[in-house]
């Protein structure tokens, strides 16, 4: 009996260099064309051997056999290949950068005619564009003070993201706390730091910025949150919030629904890790379109993870936007709170702006409370919960961990009373309607 010949499967895959011309522009052809070319050895180092089927500036096509990618789902292979190769800066020329990597993939075999195969071509192509650049694109040359700043940027990026992976750069913890009892905490709220060559805590905002200049937060903000969720897993009493970049907020990071998969894996894993995880978003500016932002934060809360706006009031944002949003948590900007003393017309907008806030949000913190004068203001508007220096610091450690255990029981009880069993106007919703 003659054996059937098993039909030879082939992948076509598609990855886009975000920052491709960005890099060009930064730091010339030649460094780009290596970071090209570092895309396809990463490809062979983790696929096998690729046959290159088409390449066009940024963009690189390869067929690949490998039967251990018929183990994967589309959007999981991707997500995987894209984390692998933008894990690691890429060293060219004695110098250091992030590649911005998004793919899409097609399987092809034997029977794959010309047509169909130009067609799959054009569908990988098309693909890509669920997951648009975020980079910055220069079709032509840098001035010298904007290629100074890139590298610049970059330098910072580079150094901070080597930090996370040696775990010198770590978590610092910040109280939200009831002002009538600073012994009740709400939770955590986490800062991130590093420790410089004395030894002493050092802020990372500057390198956090130079992320998001470059359009690469994505890329930070994917390992905190995971680094949150170890932080969760480890103290089932933790409650705690990761800042996270607007841009970050959709499926699409890497590919077609891509990039947050490893993520939503662990929450539906252990659905306890999403009912105690805070989201903050800082700056409204830069979220995704209503019509992608909204299926994703559904599909996070369905998951128990609760929403946070920071900076209320000091940085652009609609009131429109944030009830389109439905925040769980918003936080007052703590400028308003600091300069509440210099006029009585700067300490009367503190009032009006917590009652604004609470016409949108369930939870609503008044942040900067600094001293004693802060928090009678914080009590006289009636605040409920809040945050700042004299309320507690930044610590590595976190209360809980020291107090009683009733103690710590009643502070996780306080988070669900406050912000809901699942801290999900969804689910609400959904409670509402069965």
């Amino acid at each position: 009996m003659k054996a059937v010949e098993k039909e030879i499967r082939h992948y076509l895959l598609t990855v886009r260099l975000n920052n491709y011309s960005a890099l060009r522009a930064a730091y010339g052809d030649e460094l780009a064309s290596q970071a090209l070319k570092h895309v396809r050895r990463s490809l062979e180092r983790h696929l096998g051997r690729v046959l290159i089927a088409a390449v066009e500036q940024e963009e690189l096509t390869v067929l690949a056999e490998n039967r251990l990618l018929e183990s994967y789902s589309p959007d999981e292979l991707v997500e995987i290949l894209c984390s692998i190769m933008s894990a690691e800066p890429f060293r060219c020329a004695d110098v250091d950068v992030l590649l911005d990597i998004c793919a899409a993939y097609r399987p092809v075999d034997d029977s794959t005619s010309p047509e169909d195969f130009e067609r799959l071509l054009a569908e990988a192509a098309a693909e890509l564009e669920f997951a648009p650049p975020r980079s910055i694109s220069f079709w032509r040359a840098m001035s010298a003070k904007e290629e100074a700043r890139y590298r610049a940027d970059m330098a910072r990026s580079v150094a901070l993201l080597k930090a996370i992976r040696r775990r010198t750069a770590f978590f610092v913890w910040r109280s939200i706390a009831d002002p009538r009892d600073r012994s009740c905490i709400l939770y955590y709220d986490g800062k991130l730091r590093h420790a410089n060559e004395s030894g002493q805590q050092v802020e990372c905002d500057t390198a956090i910025t130079a992320f998001e200049r470059l359009g690469l937060s994505h890329i930070i903000d994917l390992q905190l949150v995971s680094d949150v969720l170890d932080e969760l897993q480890a103290d089932p009493l933790a409650r705690l919030s990761v800042p996270v970049s607007a841009k970050s907020l959709r499926a699409n990071l890497l590919g077609r629904e891509a990039g947050w998969n490893e993520i939503f894996t662990r929450l539906r894993r252990d659905p306890a890790l999403g009912r105690r995880l805070v989201l903050e978003v800082a700056d409204t500016r830069d979220l995704p379109s209503n019509i992608e932002l909204e299926p994703f934060i559904d599909r996070l809360r369905a998951m128990g993870v609760r929403l946070a706006i920071g900076r209320f009031g000091g940085i652009a944002s609609s009131v429109e936007q944030l009830i389109g949003i439905a925040p769980d948590i918003i936080k007052i900007d703590s400028g308003f709170l600091h300069t509440a003393h210099q006029s009585d017309r700067s300490r009367a907008r503190v009032g009006p702006l917590l009652e604004l806030a609470k016409t949108v949000a369930r939870v609503v913190v008044l942040d900067g409370v600094a001293s004693s004068w802060h928090l009678l203001l914080a009590l006289d508007q009636s605040a409920e919960w809040v945050a700042g220096s004299y309320v507690g610091g930044t610590s590595i450690g976190r209360d809980w961990i020291n107090v009683d255990y009733g103690d710590a029981v009643a502070g996780m009880s306080s988070f669900n009373h406050a912000l809901g069993d699942y801290g999900s106007a969804l689910q609400n919703k959904q409670h509402t309607t069965h």
